[in-house]
This record gives structure tokens, C-alpha cells and sequence, in this order.
């Protein structure tokens, strides 16, 4: 048989697609399995690759007995392969395959083969090992889980090579969570002072990753509670990529205890740490922390290594910190409350004028949170000012204000509110390629009615309601026909005579979209007005609608009225009744004409008179 020509093979996250192999690599004849005998033994790497990314997804397609024998004696095989890429691989599918087994009640399992992978020399396979042994775990009890997934772990801790010692020490504490709570306290206080004392960096670095990973299973309260002298020790560890990773963990653990204040000196000493790196950590975690203490925790000084963020130096690598502080600053702000505003203050006008887009945009977003916190008296002092600026940013930060601009407006004083209400004629005046700022601001209009005074619903709210309904983007005019009716049911007057006659305007229409947006706005009017207005002002002009000239109009209605629920007082109407009848009957003349044969009947073509004839 003639080589196969050169493979390219191209790898995403859940597929692996060929090109380029000749018909006769792999004979085409085979059947699945035997497809995969043969291409698991294959000499070219890719293939094997194929073979292994494809392993879950045949192996759900075989009966029980061919997966035990056929499958499972070959993970082995796949396990010791040369390449990586095909072990990795192999670690994703495991949890598929075991997953399988058990719903078969097979006596066959994955774990040794895991056990195989979690010894790799590749870090990259270890790794892919324990999150397929955790995945695994879900799958068995928790007795089991002691009994087949921790020895494997405590083999591996007791092996002499630094990196197989850390990977048994990020399993066992990673299995703490899926063992019974007394064997999960026989972890921490068995085998844990080892770990801690190991000569190792690599193995106390992998103890603090896992610390997370283990509070969060939400452990007893007396098995949490030995968890802050562990991460005290390794927060003063001599090397710093253990105290990064220890400081990295404390916010997970923290969860886990009632008194979390007792971190509050590990997180001081981080903050002041010799490696930046350790300090940028700390930084980067100490917004969420202050969050999860009790407000009277937070003293004048602790506070301050919060606020001083956006005035230190970074270098380029620490540029999150204030990305970090800025996303954090309504929950702290929120736990603080507004009588510390002037503590704070400084940092967040400081955040504000960041020259990063991403610290404004992230404030943009959460400056409405920011503005219910401090109350109308503070936002209109502070806040009003970011709320204008933000709004002439870069799009990327306007959008932030665009999306929460009701709930902006909301913490506003009623004076404030009106100044600021001609923004909203500016988002409505969006160029087209800003058109989801128009949908945005059309699905806010019923919040915003709610909030200004009558003379300004009807020049402002009512009057872009009007607008959007016109939008020349779909998607725009549907967000607004969702707020018609709302607006109906608050304004009155000369404001309810125009919205009202704007809307039955859209009935009679020259573009067939507005009639179908009509037939929409029907739709939505059915669950938000009363009965007795819908039946005297819209009842009629939809239901006209069966008799309209354009298909994709009666479509429309048809499915408005085959959605009113058999409750609603339309459901047996006679006019919807008779408008459902017409639709079919127009339905039926459809088919007939799609039936019926082409017509070849041609006109008569003159005769071609000679050029010769006299």
C-alpha cells in the first residue's frame, strides 16, 4: 500500500479535523472499532491523535461488553504514547469513559490509567490527570473515592521526584471536598504537616494552589477551622511563588470560616511584601477581602492599602492591580457604606482619569451601584460629573454608561435626573453601527417612565418610544413595541392620543414590516393593557391583518394568534376566530397555486419576413 501523503491536522477545543490523508491510510471498509484498532496503533502521531479524540464519542455508541473489552484494555496503551498532545487528550476523555462505565454497572475502571497519567514526566499531562482524577471522583461515593482515588494520591506523595510529590499533594487536597467529612479532616491532619515540611518548594507551592480548590467544598466548620495556620506558614514561606499562590487562596478559604479577620495580618504583610510579585497578588485580592469582613473589621489603615492602589507604581506585568481596584470598588464602597465616602473618594477619582480603557470601562458599568450606595446628595455632588464624562469616552467605556443609564438616573435627585435627560436623545441619535445602543436604551424606556415627571415622559420617554419604532434596525423596533405598552397604561392626554395613534398607524403602513411589527406589538398589548382597551382600539386593525396582501405579514399574525393562551379573553373571540379561519383558507390557496403546474402557454411569435420579398 502506497504512504500516506503529508497530514495536516488542525486542533480545536472540541474537535480534530483531517485534510490531506490518502483514501487508502486507513481502509474505509472497517467498522468504527476496528477503525480505531487500527488507527491507535497507527506510526503517524496525528492519527493517533484523531483516534483518541474521537474515544468518548465511539465509545457511547458501543454496547457495554465491547467497551470493557475492546476500549479499556487499550488506555493502557494510549497512556504510554510518545506524544503528548495524544496523552492530554487522552486525560479529557477519561471522565467520559468512566462516566459510561458506570451508568453500565461495569466492574471496570479509568482510575488506573489515570494513575498512569498522574506520574507523567509531561506537566502538562499530570495536570490534565487531576482535573480527569477530580472529574472521576464525581462519579464514585465518597467511600469509594477514598478508597481507589486517595492511595493513588498517597502513592504519589511518597515518591522521590519533586513534581510527582507536588502532584500528589494538589490530588489530595483537591479529593478533600469528594471524601466523608471525617476522612476529610484525616487529610488535612495526616498528611498536610508533611506536606508543609517538605524540602520542596514545587510540593508546599502545590499545597497553597489547592487550598482553594479544597475550601471550596464548603468544608466542616472543624475542619475549616485548621486551615488558617496553613495558610499563615506558607504565607511566610522563604520563596515567593508560595506566598503569591498562599495569598492567591486566602479569599476561598476565608469563605470557608466564620472569623475571617484572622487573615487580616497575612493580607497587611502581603501588602508590603519584598517581591513585587507577591505584592501585586496581594493587590489584586484585597478588594474582594475587605468584602467578605464585617465592616467594623475594616479600620482607617487597612482600608488605606486599598485606596493607595491606584497611586503606586506598576510595573508593566501589574498593570490588573488597578483593573483589580476598580472592579472591586462597589463592594467595598457597599461593605464601607457612604459615611466613608471621603476615605475612598481620592482613589476612585484617581481610577476614573486611568489612561487604561478597561479601569473606565469597568466603572462605567458599575457606576450605578456606586450611585445607590452614596445616595442622590453624593452622586449628585460626584458621581453626576463621571456620569457625562464616561458618556463622551471611547465607545467601549459609553457602553457601560448606555447599559445601566436608568439605574444612573435612579439614584439622581429629581432636578439632577432632568439635566441629564437629553442623553438619552444623543443615545437615540446613535449612527447605525451603534445600533445596540438604541436597543439597549429601548429596553430601559419602562424604567425610565417611572422615574420623570409627566411633562417629561411625554417630550423625552414617549417621544423615543416613537422613534424606536421606526428604528431602521429590527431588533430595535421589537425592544420598543415591549415598552408601547407600559407607556400606554402611564401617560394620558394628549400624550396617550399620540402614542396611541402612532402605534394604529403602524396597521396601515405602506412597509409590510411595520405591519408585522404591529402585529407584534399586538402580541405584546394582549398581556399589558386591559381587556376592554385592547378589544376597543387594536382588536379590529390585527385582526385585518388575515386579509393582508403580504405573506410574510399573515405569518406573522398567525403566530401571535396561535400563541394567545387558552385563558386569555381573546382565545375565543370571534374575531380572532374568524381571522384564524381566513388565514387557513388563504393558506390552502397557497398550496393550491404552489401545486398547480407551470403554465407553458407562450404568445405568438410574427413570422420573419424575407428581406428578399418584394
Amino acid at each position: 500500500m502506497a504512504a500516506p501523503s503529508v497530514l495536516s491536522v488542525v486542533v480545536t477545543s472540541d474537535q480534530v479535523t483531517l485534510t490531506g490523508v490518502q483514501d487508502d491510510a486507513v481502509d474505509p471498509s472497517l467498522s468504527e472499532l476496528d477503525r480505531f484498532d487500527a488507527l491507535v496503533q497507527s506510526e503517524i502521531d496525528a492519527q493517533r491523535l484523531l483516534c483518541v479524540r474521537r474515544l468518548a464519542h465511539l465509545s457511547a455508541s458501543l454496547p457495554p461488553p465491547d467497551l470493557t473489552a475492546r476500549i479499556i484494555p487499550r488506555l493502557g496503551r494510549i497512556a504510554c504514547d510518545p506524544e503528548s498532545s495524544v496523552r492530554v487528550s487522552l486525560c479529557t476523555e477519561l471522565p467520559h469513559l468512566q462516566r459510561l462505565l458506570v451508568l453500565s454497572s461495569a466492574s471496570a475502571s479509568c482510575i488506573p490509567t489515570v494513575s498512569t497519567l498522574l506520574a507523567d514526566t509531561d506537566v502538562d499531562v499530570r495536570q490534565g490527570a487531576i482535573d480527569a482524577a477530580l472529574l472521576i471522583s464525581q462519579y464514585l461515593s465518597d467511600r469509594e473515592c477514598w478508597r481507589e482515588l486517595v492511595p493513588v494520591a498517597r502513592a504519589l506523595i511518597a515518591q522521590t521526584a519533586d513534581d510527582l510529590r507536588a502532584t500528589g499533594a494538589q490530588l489530595v487536597l483537591r479529593l478533600a471536598r469528594w471524601v466523608a467529612p471525617g476522612d476529610a479532616r484525616a487529610i488535612f491532619t495526616d498528611l498536610l504537616p508533611s506536606l508543609l515540611a517538605d524540602a520542596s518548594f514545587r510540593v508546599r507551592k502545590g499545597v497553597a494552589v489547592a487550598l482553594a480548590d479544597a475550601a471550596a467544598g464548603r468544608l466542616p466548620t472543624d475542619t475549616a477551622n485548621l486551615l488558617p495556620p496553613v495558610v499563615e506558614a506558607l504565607a511566610k514561606d522563604p520563596i515567593w511563588s508560595v506566598r503569591q499562590a498562599a495569598i492567591q487562596a486566602i479569599n476561598a478559604v476565608a469563605d470557608c470560616l466564620v472569623d475571617r479577620a484572622i487573615f487580616i495580618p497575612v493580607m497587611v504583610r502581603a501588602c508590603d511584601d519584598a517581591s513585587r510579585w507577591v505584592r501585586n497578588q496581594a493587590h489584586l485580592s484585597l478588594g474582594q477581602f475587605l468584602y467578605r469582613l464585617p465592616a467594623e473589621a475594616i479600620d482607617a489603615d487597612l482600608l488605606s492599602l486599598y485606596t493607595r492602589i491606584p497611586t503606586l507604581p506598576h510595573d508593566a506585568s501589574d498593570n490588573d492591580a488597578n483593573f483589580a481596584c476598580a472592579f472591586d470598588f462597589p463592594a467595598v464602597i457597599a461593605r464601607i457604606g457612604s459615611g466613608r465616602w471621603p476615605e475612598v473618594s481620592v482613589a476612585y477619582l484617581s481610577l476614573c482619569h486611568d489612561p487604561k480603557f478597561k479601569v473606565r470601562r469597568t466603572l462605567a458599568y458599575s457606576l450605578h451601584a456606586v450611585a445607590r450606595v452614596l445616595g442622590p446628595e453624593l452622586t449628585d455632588a460626584v458621581l453626576a460629573e463621571y456620569f457625562g464624562l464616561f458618556f463622551k469616552d471611547l465607545e467601549e467605556v459609553r457602553a457601560g454608561i448606555v447599559a445601566t443609564v436608568a439605574d444612573v438616573l435612579r439614584a439622581m435627585s429629581p432636578q439632577a435626573r432632568l439635566r441629564h435627560v437629553d442623553m438619552l436623545w444623543e443615545i437615540q441619535r446613535e449612527t447605525n453601527h451603534n445600533w445596540r445602543f438604541r436597543w439597549q436604551l429601548a429596553g430601559q424606556l419602562v424604567d425610565l417612565s417611572s422615574m420623570l415627571t409627566s411633562d417629561a415622559l411625554y417630550t423625552t420617554v414617549i417621544a423615543l418610544a416613537l422613534q424606536l419604532l421606526h428604528d431602521r434596525v429590527a431588533a430595535v423596533r421589537k425592544a420598543a413595541l415591549q415598552a408601547v405598552g407600559p407607556l400606554l397604561m402611564q401617560c394620558s392626554g394628549e400624550a396617550y392620543d399620540e402614542l396611541l395613534s402612532d402605534c394604529l398607524a403602524l396597521a396601515s403602513a405602506s412597509a409590510c414590516h411595520d405591519r408585522q411589527l404591529f402585529a407584534l406589538l399586538c402580541q405584546s398589548l394582549l398581556g399589558t393593557i386591559p381587556p376592554m382597551r385592547f378589544r376597543l382600539h387594536f382588536l379590529a386593525p390585527m385582526t385585518a391583518l388575515a386579509s393582508d396582501r403580504v405573506i410574510n405579514v399573515r405569518r406573522t399574525l398567525e403566530r401571535v394568534l396561535n400563541d394567545i393562551p387558552r385563558e386569555s379573553p381573546f382565545y375565543s373571540d370571534p374575531a380572532i376566530v374568524s381571522a384564524k379561519a381566513l388565514l387557513r383558507e388563504a393558506d390552502q390557496q397557497v398550496a393550491i397555486r404552489k401545486a398547480a403546474p407551470p403554465s407553458h402557454t407562450a404568445a405568438p411569435v410574427p413570422a420573419i419576413q424575407s428581406a428578399t420579398a418584394t
